[in-house]
């Protein structure tokens, strides 16, 4: 095998690899968001909301007074990622806190009577 018959088989398997990781990833996930569009997730007991949030949280296409599936699924994502997040800065708290880094430290004590505190010219106007 020649170099370039191993860069042109790397070029066609991550193009490969690449297709099918978006549609399994993002085709499908608009693929459900087109077909179940007209379809409600839930539905919102009449009168707990005003008419234009009823039509926002039914947007694009599902009856109004529901949850479409396309502003539920931005919500759980949306969950997720928080969700993600506090995890992820919880974990760092934790790992500086355990290495005596950063927030675990004690803090720097001020000594009184350096030059920075007192006023040694002052001057009359």
């Amino acid at each position: 095998m020649t170099a370039e018959s191993v860069k042109t088989t790397k070029a066609t398997f991550d193009t490969t690899a690449n297709v099918i990781r978006w549609f399994a990833l993002t085709g499908l996930r608009l693929l459900l968001q087109f077909w179940y569009s007209r379809r409600p997730m839930f539905w919102i007991p009449q009168g707990w909301l005003p008419g234009y949030i009823e039509w926002i949280l039914a947007f694009p296409r599902a009856p109004t007074g529901s949850v479409s599936m396309q502003v539920w699924w931005i919500a759980c994502t949306t969950v997720i990622a928080m969700a993600s997040e506090a995890i992820m800065a919880s974990y760092v708290l934790v790992q500086r806190q355990s290495k005596g880094t950063g927030m675990g430290k004690e803090p720097m004590a001020h000594k009184a009577g350096t030059a920075s505190d007192t006023v040694t010219d002052k001057k009359e106007l």
